[in-house]
């Protein structure tokens, strides 16, 4: 009888487990897009973030292949990445600061050198508040590009000037954020979207012809 009642009880734990965990993997998938705002690539990569008690694994894969993985925490202060037995504040949400990473290693367009926050701000959909921060990142002396973390969610949106090409999140499985919605009006925001700032800065700026796809 007790070998019984101990059988139903793992059982019961068992499952718990399972549906908890389930309901705590949230899935994040990004396409390329040109120039004209047309989607050339869907499912560029697609990002796994498995919610844990302190830190959150997260997981990058393309073409369902995982390249890369990390541990990460989100607090007041900013993203904290853990890649080789290193934390590191890697994007600061409150200060214009530029943060240099302490370990080797990089990858486009998650993983990079240095990041400075440039400013941010909050879009409004259904009622809700949706909080974006733009960043400028460095992944070599010579390549540089714009980077967007939506609060509480984190990374959303990567833009290229020298080509002018983005990777956006426009699906995930979350079925109360809305993320299509916001991450439009991020991109069409001529205040705020890089496209468009930059520009402004650059006006006569010469972007060699590449109908490649490029980061």
């Amino acid at each position: 009888m007790n070998k019984k009642i101990l059988f139903v009880l793992g059982m019961m734990l068992f499952l718990n487990c399972n549906t908890s965990k389930s309901d705590e993997d949230n899935k994040f998938y990004f396409s390329f897009y040109n120039n004209k705002n047309v989607r050339t690539k869907a499912g560029m990569f697609i990002v796994e973030r498995k919610k844990g008690t302190l830190l959150d694994s997260v997981f990058v894969y393309e073409k369902n292949k995982k390249v890369l993985s990390f541990q990460e925490n989100l607090d007041k202060h900013g993203v904290y990445r853990y890649i080789l037995n290193k934390k590191t504040l890697t994007h600061s949400l409150n200060d214009s600061l530029t943060l240099s990473v302490n370990y080797d290693l990089s990858f486009i367009p998650f993983i990079n050198k240095e990041t400075t926050l440039i400013n941010k701000k909050t879009y409004m959909f259904n009622q809700k508040h949706y909080k974006i921060y733009h960043y400028s990142e460095v992944q070599s002396n010579h390549r540089s590009f714009d980077s967007y973390y939506l609060e509480n969610v984190g990374f959303i949106c990567y833009y290229n000037f020298d080509s002018d090409n983005y990777i956006l999140c426009d699906s995930t499985n979350i079925e109360s954020l809305k993320i299509k919605e916001v991450t439009n009006q991020l991109i069409n925001d001529t205040t705020f979207f890089a496209r468009y700032t930059v520009a402004k800065l650059f006006p006569k700026y010469y972007r060699k012809p590449n109908n490649k796809i490029s980061l």
